[in-house]
């Protein structure tokens, strides 16, 4: 399968096939690229250039193509990811006039059934521990922030170092509503802001010496490579199980959104505080002078807790 055609001509050549599906919304460019990365890998192929040409020369089949990435994504992600997926695939079909019929598309790559599935479970402080110690630092870092903070595996991939006041105590981290291009930052269109702990401001001291206040917190990672390192950090430990008609993970990268709500309100943080700093609509006004107070409450009753590090 990841043999190139002979057929294949300079009719047939590579193109740069994300630039027929140019959109201005920076997040749905992100969803598209990363669609095109799936559906080309679940057929044997790194690049989905060369997949497209077979495809275009009749010598793959568009269905199949496009029900091994639904296949794949419901087996190692999810159902929901997969019709999210589907749909980009289905799109750059009509952008690259690929030769389907929209009926037989929905006949043979059918809508994963989307139905109700457990929450995530919230991890112990003794599973945490475990975990870090199998993940190399950066994920380590990782993992630490999100239990901190409780934000959404992609918000932290969008800070750089300017967002960040390690000198505060505690730690703080400010994530902008909209990004330079006005794309919306998070899910809920507003700032966000978390705190640190000193243990983590002291790792991520150690691992962004030299970096500029422009620079990415994590330059060079991504939702998709934390997902890869840190979930088989999950299997490693043997937390992870599947359940529910969604086949979903009981335990995953959402985990520690659950944790960190779990953790700082059985520690006594003010619940609507909590909720507010996670990123949920709970009529908390988490204005500056509202995160001064928090950070108060923070540093009394969450800060010694947050110990996950030998």
């Amino acid at each position: 399968m990841t043999q190139i055609s002979p057929i294949l001509t300079e009719n047939y050549g590579p193109q740069d096939w994300l630039s027929i599906a140019k959109t201005k919304s920076q997040s749905l460019y992100k969803v598209r690229e990363s669609a095109l990365a799936w559906w080309a890998r679940a057929n044997g192929f790194q690049d989905p250039e060369l997949l497209f040409s077979l495809i275009k020369s009749r010598e793959q089949d568009p269905y199949q193509a496009a029900k091994n990435m639904v296949d794949m994504l419901t087996q190692q992600r999810a159902k929901t990811t997969a019709a999210t997926y589907r749909s980009a695939i289905q799109t750059f079909y009509k952008f690259a006039d690929i030769p389907f019929k929209e009926e037989l598309f929905n006949l043979k790559v059918p809508v994963p059934i989307n139905e109700p599935s457990v929450d995530p479970e919230a991890l112990e402080p003794e599973e945490i521990r475990a975990l870090l110690g199998v993940l190399d630092r950066t994920w380590q870092l990782l993992v630490l922030f999100l239990v901190n903070t409780g934000w959404r595996i992609s918000e932290p991939f969008k800070l750089q170092m300017e967002d960040l006041d390690l000198d505060a105590v505690p730690g703080m981290a400010h994530l902008r509503a909209l990004d330079e291009e006005g794309e919306p930052t998070n899910k809920t269109r507003k700032k966000l802001w978390g705190f640190l702990s000193s243990e983590t401001v002291k790792l991520l001291r150690e691992l962004t010496v030299g970096f500029e206040p422009t620079d990415s917190l994590f330059p060079d990672s991504n939702a998709d490579k934390a997902y890869y390192h840190i979930m088989k950090g999950f299997r490693e430990l043997g937390l992870t199980k599947r359940y529910g008609y969604l086949n979903k993970f009981t335990v995953h990268l959402h985990t520690f959104r659950t944790t960190n709500l779990a953790l700082v309100k059985g520690w006594g943080f003010d619940p609507d505080y909590a909720e507010a700093l996670a990123g949920h609509a709970v009529g908390v006004k988490v204005s500056y002078q509202n995160v001064k107070k928090m950070a108060g409450e923070w540093l009394l009753k969450v800060e010694p807790n947050m110990r996950f590090l030998g």
